[in-house]
């Protein structure tokens, strides 16, 4: 657990793919948890990640830049939550996770990964 490197009030969870984690990794790298009936929102990410010879602290920023616009927004709007984490990010001086970010954001601008249907 960590705080946030972006909103020190936000807890990070760096966690294994097990006890019901599974099936949520399946779908995503990270994801976050807020609502009114959560005491306070958080971030998990999948530990495998780290484990992975191309994964840097520019790319732990981008999940968490992106999971903590969700929860700013309140919103599952991923067009949204990628453009305030790159806001963010470019904010806070993180310029090598926001050009990983900005590169991500045109791939999915190409391909129209933003008009997919949001999985439940």
């Amino acid at each position: 657990m960590m705080a946030c490197p972006l909103d020190p009030e936000i807890l990070v969870f760096i966690m294994e793919p097990e006890g019901g984690l599974e099936r949520r990794f399946e779908l995503s790298h990270a994801f976050s948890v807020y609502g009114s009936n959560v005491p306070g929102p958080f971030i998990v990410i999948d530990a495998r990640l780290q484990r992975q010879p191309w994964f840097t602290e520019d790319h732990l920023l981008v999940l968490i830049a992106h999971e903590l616009a969700h929860i700013l927004r309140f919103s599952p709007d991923e067009l949204q939550a990628d453009l305030l984490a790159m806001r963010l990010l470019l904010e806070a001086g993180y310029l090598g996770a926001y050009a990983l970010l900005r590169e991500e954001h045109q791939r999915r601008l190409d391909s129209n990964w933003y008009e997919r249907p949001v999985a439940a």
